[in-house]
């Protein structure tokens, strides 16, 4: 298919691929809600510090920085999580340029285009948004060592490298990954006694100091969540199942399967990699395979999984399938190569939509089931509750209380005065919104219907005062039965 060749070859098609990711995925995005995760990634961004209750401040000074300059609005977070993907998507280009070739490039770009994770994914500004451009980058440096040997580039790979763990301490992974390489390649063990690399790492221990800082100020909190989280309480083989089964969907069961089978074909062939492991080839199936095991193993021995977890695995396993695909094509299957990636793109895309058209549809007539449902509806609940409170004349107070942080979250997003939210059940997220500022200024309590006693009782019980009841807000239409709130109010003053 000479189409197929001439487009690989063609210098601006890097530009068309990120342009139409930009302008499909924005598309979806306006026909959403903000998800509450997102929404308290934006509360964060209100109440900088040097860490939350879970994570490093990374995600909060990337969305401080997009607020700044777009303002504070719901359109503000979705057009700056689609121009953070697209970020994403062209420093795969220049990784994969860097690595291998610019047809290597196009094609790991392309197959990101497909996989969920990376696509759909574009419209949640998730803590995973700076971790992958920063680990891209920090891909990018020891790519330009291994091409000069120049010891110089682990400057900017210990500066990158520190701000990845500002965003996600899987950032770690990345530089074990490097030790393993160094180990496995005489070489290169130089690097493990050279100042350079050293003065690299004492870079990104600079850059992650402010947050280190404010663990050791909090009795070590988001660190010490993370390693319960990932680490203990777990010991379920239905997890570990779980997780494997689940990485097939969120990255693409077409290109998942065709690279764990071409690998397994090669590994018992007694080829190991797609081609030649030279340093660039073995480089990335480390930093690929060592953080598949970690979070593997971590998916039976935590209490938590998440499948999305092996972002960073399979942007190394994706570009050395680009580049085995990128070789196929040359050898003549490129019929084969394009029906394959058509397929995946179909399957991508009718996902999405049928995403899409359940959430403002409601076309599997699914209803109480919050969880489903989580990115509609929050302007309408939003206005409701405010209606409320003008029918008996009273301005909205300053902060919104829910059992969980994230409706709570969603709704301080959505309503006019952004009020600050704050969690019954975690108090470590209630930074921005302390007892006796609630107390001063009063707040809105919401709750489910069939949670509403428990939440009830324990806010009265933290700010031993009565809460007033001021109606119910319920989405309408096809959206009825999606999420129906009762709504209280907390007088202010002394």
């Amino acid at each position: 298919m000479p189409f197929v060749n001439r487009f690989l070859n063609w210098n601006s098609a890097i530009y068309i691929v990120l342009g139409a990711h930009f302008i499909v995925w924005f598309g979806f995005a306006l026909m959403l809600d903000v998800h509450p995760d997102m929404a308290d990634h934006w509360v964060w961004s209100r109440f900088l510090a040097g860490g939350y209750y879970e994570h490093p401040p990374g995600v909060a000074l990337t969305i401080r920085a997009a607020t700044l300059l777009g303002g504070s609005s719901v359109l503000t977070l979705k057009l700056g999580s689609i121009i953070f993907s697209v970020l994403m998507m062209l420093s795969c280009f220049l990784v994969g340029k860097q690595f291998f070739n610019q047809r290597s490039a196009l094609i790991f770009v392309l197959i990101l285009e497909t996989v969920p994770a990376f696509s759909m994914g574009s419209i949640f500004w998730s803590i995973d948004h700076p971790l992958l451009l920063f680990w891209l980058l920090a891909l990018l440096f020891v790519g330009k060592y291994i091409k000069s040997k120049n010891l110089n580039w682990f400057f900017p790979f210990g500066v990158v490298a520190g701000l990845g763990a500002l965003s996600k301490y899987t950032m770690i992974l990345l530089p074990v990954s490097l030790v393993i390489w160094c180990l496995r390649h005489k070489e290169h063990r130089r690097l493990l006694y050279h100042w350079k690399v050293y003065a690299g790492a004492l870079l990104a221990f600079l850059m992650l100091s402010p947050h280190l800082y404010w663990n050791y100020q909090n009795q070590y909190q988001a660190l010490g969540f993370a390693v319960g989280k990932g680490l203990t309480g777990g010991y379920s083989l239905q997890s570990l199942l779980e997780f494997v089964g689940a990485q097939f969907f969120v990255f693409s069961i077409v290109y998942t399967v065709y690279f764990w089978l071409t690998f397994g074909r090669r590994l018992f062939s007694g080829r190991v990699a797609f081609v030649k492991c030279g340093d660039s080839t073995s480089f990335l199936w480390i930093t690929g395979v060592m953080p598949t095991v970690f979070f593997t193993i971590s998916s039976y021995f935590g209490k938590y999984t998440d499948p999305s977890w092996l972002n960073i695995s399979y942007l190394s396993l994706f570009l050395l399938l680009a580049q085995h695909i990128d070789l196929e094509i040359f050898h003549g299957k490129a019929v084969r190569e394009s029906l394959t990636y058509l397929l995946a793109s179909v399957v991508n895309l009718t996902i999405a939509v049928l995403v899409i058209l359940h959430l403002n549809l409601n076309i599997f007539a699914i209803t109480n089931d919050d969880g489903i449902f989580k990115m509609i509806g929050w302007r309408d609940t939003s206005k409701q509750i405010s209606q409320l409170f003008a029918k008996q004349q009273i301005s909205v107070p300053e902060y919104v209380i829910s059992r969980e942080y994230q409706t709570a979250s969603a709704l301080a997003l959505y309503m006019d005065h952004q009020p600050f939210p704050h969690s019954i059940e975690k108090l470590g997220r209630n930074q921005w919104s302390p007892v006796v500022k609630i107390l001063e200024q009063g707040a809105v309590l919401v709750c489910p219907p069939e949670k509403c006693k428990e939440t009830l009782r324990a806010a009265e019980a933290r700010f031993q005062r009565p809460f007033k009841f001021m109606g119910a807000t319920a989405l309408s239409g096809h959206k009825a039965g999606i999420r129906e709130l009762r709504v209280y109010y907390l007088p202010g003053g002394k």
